[in-house]
């Protein structure tokens, strides 16, 4: 058997810069994970769309997660073996419920029990661009979603308590994001994203064992850290750290954004000596 390294990270606040969205300082490290050919799978709760903008401007041809797993997405023809061409056709397989659905059952919700919040399904373009910072183009495909909706919560605690309870009853829940509490399937998550994907590239190459590095800032990536061989842990804007399990598998980045990603993942490599 083989060893080899596939890396899963988180976008916002982790590989990209909270407030500008660049990830420029963590170039180099992404450009020693291709000469290793290790690959890199964007892991995000933004959309598709948002992602393969993104995939564009990094050369990345790999798989991604989208959505904070509730949608795993394939170029074609990547696992087929000996035809790797490069392709912009990426096909999308939903892990939950799809994005109508999930819409229907918050609006019944809040008909029904008068629950306070505000979600993409209710803001205009221009609304999404106020909440999230990003330029108008880019929040247009922050709404080109498929299988999850970003809230913002404005009702008591007390309340949000019968909220989630009732979400659990429609086979849905809560994931708390950077910005935003996300509703997606109840078993929809970054972990379970990773792992099907991991059973992916073990059937195409039987003869390698992955190792997963995966690198997260938020409570919504603490499943998928858990689950990784590796877990790279990169502090928040505001200053905070997740409370990850510490030891010899978890990395805590001393920066948060891409500059400490890019250290983490130099020292990963470094340890392993790859070049």
């Amino acid at each position: 058997m083989t060893d080899r390294f596939v890396v899963f990270t988180d976008l916002d606040g982790t590989l990209l810069d909270h407030h500008t969205y660049s990830f420029e300082p963590a170039a180099p490290a992404i450009e020693r994970l291709r000469r290793n050919a290790v690959p890199l799978i964007l892991t995000s709760s933004k959309t598709m769309a948002e992602i393969m903008d993104l995939r564009r401007r990094l050369n990345n041809q790999h798989p991604l997660i989208a959505e904070n797993g509730s949608l795993l997405a394939i170029p074609e023809n990547h696992f087929r073996t000996g035809d790797r061409t490069k392709t912009e056709r990426v096909w999308p397989r939903l892990m939950g419920p799809g994005y109508q659905q999930i819409v229907k059952v918050l609006q019944q919700l809040r008909e029904e029990h008068g629950f306070q919040f505000e979600g993409f399904a209710d803001w205009d373009a221009e609304r999404v661009v106020e909440a999230t910072g990003l330029p108008a183009a880019d929040a247009q495909k922050a709404r080109e979603r498929l299988a999850s909706e970003p809230i913002q919560w404005r009702g008591s605690a007390e309340s949000w308590k019968i909220f989630t309870a009732e979400l659990e009853r429609c086979h849905l829940r809560t994931l708390r994001g950077g910005r935003f509490d996300h509703i997606l399937g109840a078993q929809a998550d970054k972990a379970h994203a990773m792992q099907k994907l991991l059973e992916m590239y073990t059937e195409h190459e039987s003869d390698v064992r992955w190792q997963t590095i995966a690198a997260g800032d938020s409570p919504n990536d603490l499943s998928m850290l858990e689950h990784a061989s590796i877990a790279v842990v990169i502090p928040a804007a505001s200053g905070k750290t997740l409370d990850a399990a510490k030891g010899d598998s978890t990395l805590f980045a001393s920066d948060p954004g891409p500059v400490g990603w890019n250290a983490a993942i130099n020292e990963i490599l470094d340890r392993f000596q790859l070049p």
